[in-house]
């Protein structure tokens, strides 16, 4: 993705425009599994008949058994509602988070070259052997440091539009909120920031994860080219995995405030916080494998599917933008 050959010709317009692209073309692929997810996630009751020795089975009965529910009562539509201000939520997120990642990647390789040639002069002035070594960064540390601000400066931005994204597609029926406007003077202005606790502790690791993890698979997997969409996939996968309770736990407080049919979506519990959320979810709704990872699989599936299409298309389009400047 960003090699040694390539860090000097990133330019914030290639960067942004290939971000605002990739977030966009992402979102529209991925968008079904988004709302099954998100769905699954809010759902509060407690999972029942718990078959331990075939989580995989379990899980996607219920996926499909909530699709079918949402297809069935809701019809088709719905697996993109929420899909305008989810739209714009990923391409002001791609738009601003490639281009800070790529240049404080630059930054700081440039500070290690810096760093690395001071120390090499000195150890040439001494003459001394053993002061000859000094340590260096693995490029995988410094991607995911510069994954980490990059997802927090992204999140502070566009949080918003992930609370609207999470309500509309969790709401369900009857809808408390038919519009962005009913939802924004519902809520109010505080209300756009619930959750940007746990979005915060979730999207800095998520990103440094992502970053970091891409630019690993890119160098081991030589035996398909490093190609970016099965290194996307894979970074996507492992990310999802070790990060997903904070994922559940913001979407949790993120729809605070609305009621909904607890017939149909499980009980409407309060949460004072995300520590207080994630007890209440084990405690309560099956434990940490069948209560903090209720909606894995869709959500698996969507990160696998979002994370490889954003690493292609913003390839493709930067690559394309830098081809016609004649970099």
């Amino acid at each position: 993705m960003y090699t040694a050959s390539t860090r000097n010709t990133t330019s914030w317009k290639s960067s942004a425009l290939g971000g605002a692209g990739a977030g966009f073309f992402s979102r529209i692929v991925s968008a079904p599994f988004d709302v099954i997810k998100i769905r699954m996630q809010l759902d509060a009751s407690k999972i029942n008949n718990i078959n331990n020795s075939d989580i995989f089975a379990t899980s996607w009965k219920r996926l499909m058994s909530t699709a079918g529910a949402i297809y069935k009562e809701e019809g088709l539509i719905t697996f993109f509602r929420g899909n305008i201000p989810a739209l714009c939520l990923w391409v002001g997120y791609g738009t601003i988070q490639f281009p800070i990642f790529a240049h404080l990647q630059q930054m700081l390789n440039n500070i290690q070259e810096v760093n690395l040639k001071n120390n090499n002069n000195n150890n040439n002035n001494r003459m001394s052997s053993s002061s000859s070594s000094s340590f260096v960064f693995p490029s995988a540390t410094i991607d995911f440091a510069a994954g980490c601000c990059a997802g927090i400066v992204a999140t502070l931005s566009t949080h918003p539009l992930d609370v609207l994204r999470t309500r509309f597609a969790g709401q369900g029926l009857p809808k408390k909120y038919n519009t962005i406007w009913s939802m924004l003077k519902g809520t109010g202005p505080k209300g756009l920031y619930k959750g940007i606790s746990p979005a915060l502790l979730y999207v800095a690791p998520s990103m440094g994860l992502t970053f970091s993890s891409y630019g690993f698979f890119q160098k081991r997997l030589t035996i398909i080219n490093s190609n970016p969409l099965v290194c996307g996939a894979l970074s996507g996968l492992v990310t999802k995995t070790v990060l997903y309770p904070l994922d559940i736990a913001k979407k949790r407080l993120q729809l605070q405030g609305i009621e909904r049919n607890e017939g149909v979506y499980g009980p409407n519990r309060k949460y004072n916080g995300m520590v207080d959320c994630i007890i209440k979810i084990v405690r309560k709704e099956g434990g940490i494998v069948h209560g903090l990872y209720k909606g894995f699989l869709p959500g698996m599936l969507k990160s696998v599917v979002s994370t490889g299409a954003t690493f292609v298309f913003y390839e493709y389009i930067r690559e394309k933008i830098l081809m016609h400047q004649g970099v």
